[in-house]
């Protein structure tokens, strides 16, 4: 099993949509000043204002997701134990 690509995707993942909120950011400020604020100044401020909020976000779907997994484990794990009851 190659566990770097298991670590790689859900990173690139993560940087992604850090990068995609950052580009968000940029427009929105950039049309607010009326003026480009370059991806420097967007990102420094990004990270002032929204990283914090954006990794509780990511925590929570995260742990969302986790949740899912293990509920759909413990569904399947339940009906092989009646099958096996069963038997």
């Amino acid at each position: 099993m190659n566990h770097d690509y298991e670590i790689s995707v859900p990173i690139a993942e993560l940087q992604a949509s850090q990068t995609e909120e950052i580009t968000k950011y940029k427009w929105f400020e950039s049309q607010r000043l009326g003026a480009d604020i370059g991806w420097t100044r967007a990102a420094d401020e990004w990270f002032e204002k929204h990283f914090a909020d954006w990794v509780r976000e990511q925590r929570r779907l995260i742990d969302e997701a986790l949740s899912m997994t293990d509920e759909s484990l413990g569904a399947t794990s339940d009906e092989e134990s009646r099958e096996l009851q069963s038997v």
